[in-house]
């Protein structure tokens, strides 16, 4: 387990000291915000019944965006996976 929390932070600080993770993170925040002032634009006119009915609509949104997303983040760790050819290990 602690080898995972070396590699955890490793990683994290790869994605944060570049412009890459900071985009990405926008990128989601942006959407989520987008995604929940549609919801509570919907829900302010809709009777109390209803708002059950809007939120749980709106939450698929949250992960078609993580559809998207997580592959971008792991593209990078299977580039480097592959080149020094511990792909093959991992699998």
């Amino acid at each position: 387990m602690r080898v995972f929390f070396i590699l955890f932070r490793k990683e994290f600080k790869n994605y944060f000291l570049t412009p890459f993770g900071w985009v990405i993170l926008g990128l989601v925040l942006l959407m989520q915000g987008m995604s929940m002032t549609s919801a509570m634009e919907r829900m302010k006119d809709a009777p109390l019944s209803e708002n059950f009915l809007l939120v749980s609509l709106s939450a698929p949104n949250f992960w078609f965006y993580f559809l998207f997303i997580f592959p971008l983040l792991t593209m990078r760790l299977f580039a480097e996976e592959e080149k020094t050819g511990t792909l093959e290990t991992l699998m």
